[in-house]
């Protein structure tokens, strides 16, 4: 680190004093010259699906010889963190800012599920879902409400704490069809296997889990209450 020596008078005193100052010198990404030749630019690192959410994980900067990097650009992975994909981005692709959503927009599909889990669709339309919205990369329990012959309804619990890997709403078939929308859940057989059970007596509801609630309270209560499938 260089140092510069600044020399200060006072008048009133006639004497010379030095100051000595500690300059840091700017820090250049790796490969990013300082005559301006090579630029950072951020790259995609993995498959994005359109929707899904950007984040450290997969886009990364490496360096580009200026004269060929486009003049809309992103130069940092702070820059483009918790952005959402306006369509599919493949491995190598250049992120450019028209190729993202608005600030603020919500990701609509989580990338990837654990092996051996199932994609289970449940339909918003019919769901009694509160507020806020359901969000691809929200956590969920999933209620079912059934009607007998008293007047009040009685709601279980069937699974808890499961992740919503996509929101995805189908075409409209005519005019007046609306299309449906339907949350995309990652569950295990076994959570399956209950689901199905709990929506051949009832109507399945989805309550949407505050940020870092992840206790799992009923789900052993709530499978021994439903019937093998």
């Amino acid at each position: 680190m260089p140092l510069v020596l600044v020399r200060t008078v006072s008048t009133a005193a006639g004497i010379a004093t030095g100051l000595l100052l500690m300059v840091a010198p700017s820090v250049l990404a790796p490969g990013v010259s300082a005559d301006g030749s090579t630029i950072a630019i951020v790259v995609v690192g993995t498959h994005i699906p359109e929707g899904g959410l950007i984040d450290t994980t997969n886009v990364y900067v490496t360096p580009m010889p200026a004269a060929g990097a486009p003049t809309a650009r992103f130069s940092s992975v702070e820059s483009v963190s918790g952005r959402v994909a306006l369509s599919m981005m493949h491995r190598g692709d250049i992120l450019l800012p028209s190729r993202l959503a608005p600030i603020g927009t919500s990701p609509t599909r989580v990338e990837g599920i654990a092996p051996g889990n199932i994609r289970y669709q449940v339909r918003l339309d019919d769901a009694a879902v509160g507020v806020p919205p359901i969000h691809a990369g929200n956590r969920v329990d999933v209620l079912v409400l059934r009607r007998g012959n008293a007047t009040a309804p009685s709601a279980r619990t069937v699974v808890e704490n499961v992740p919503v890997v996509a929101v995805v709403t189908n075409p409209r078939l005519s005019d007046r069809d609306s299309g449906f929308t339907f949350a995309e859940l990652e569950v295990s057989p076994n959570e399956t296997r209950r689901l199905d059970a709990a929506a051949s007596q009832g109507q399945l509801h989805l309550l949407v889990r505050g940020q870092g609630d992840s206790l799992r309270r009923h789900a052993g209560d709530a499978a021994r209450s439903l019937p093998p499938r």
